[in-house]
């Protein structure tokens, strides 16, 4: 299938990337929609594999999901929405926080975030898009849920393979931090409206406003694919 002719809720096929290197993504209107960055610093890399190998022994905080006939697990840390159906008036903290054996990797995760925003902040157009976050942020999120000044959220995934969706609990105009470690071929983000197939290669990293943007995850093979995702979620107050 053309990447053009996908729709929302559709599981992708075998796609090719056509972003390998470092580069900001742009839509027709010249607005930044993300970024690609294929190389990172060692200890990030360094914070990946602490994060993913620590979060595959902590059975009892994944979280199974199926999607068409795809299944995963994640872990969800930081902030969870507000849910006035089941009585819940004030923002959520992920349960995974109460566990004292959870506090290192979470102190990780933070850093990770941290750092992931220090990185790509080094491109002068990608700047003051993490300055408007965190000041929405501040104005959006308790910070008693919240993981950074930029991120509410996020997610430990592993094979996280999903169908095409948009994020519309996401704030406005916020970019996902992503970065991946990859054992097989394929599993890459696609961002069919703008023809984009980006590489999911191991210990790379990528910005992705998922609001606006429909998204998903190409066909893949092989041992696992793993993601470490950092997000701001909508009611947060």
């Amino acid at each position: 299938m053309k990447l053009q002719d996908y729709k929302e809720r559709e599981i992708p096929g075998w796609h090719e990337p056509n972003v390998t290197t470092k580069q900001i993504l742009r839509n027709e209107k010249g607005k930044i929609i993300g970024a690609y960055f294929p190389e990172i610093t060692p200890n990030i890399k360094f914070l990946i594999d602490y994060i993913i190998d620590g979060g595959k022994y902590q059975k009892k905080s994944l979280i199974p999901h199926v999607y068409g006939d795809r299944q995963l697990e994640s872990i969800f840390f930081g902030g969870l929405r507000t849910d006035g159906s089941i009585g819940r008036h004030c923002a959520m903290i992920a349960a995974y926080h109460k566990e004292k054996d959870n506090h290192a990797m979470l102190s990780a995760i933070s850093l990770l975030s941290d750092l992931g925003v220090e990185f790509a902040s080094r491109e002068n157009d990608l700047k003051p898009l993490f300055e408007k976050m965190k000041l929405q942020q501040k104005l959006k999120c308790n910070a008693d849920v919240c993981i950074s000044d930029h991120y509410t959220s996020g997610s430990i995934n592993f094979n996280g393979l999903l169908g095409l969706h948009f994020d519309t609990a996401s704030l406005p105009d916020v970019y996902n931090v992503i970065f991946w470690r990859v054992k097989g071929e394929g599993g890459h983000l696609i961002i069919p409206q703008h023809g984009l197939v980006i590489e999911s290669k191991s210990y790379s990293m990528a910005l992705l406003n998922v609001r606006e943007n429909m998204h998903g995850v190409t066909a893949f093979k092989g041992e696992s694919r793993d993601s470490i995702v950092f997000y701001g979620v909508n009611g947060m107050e």
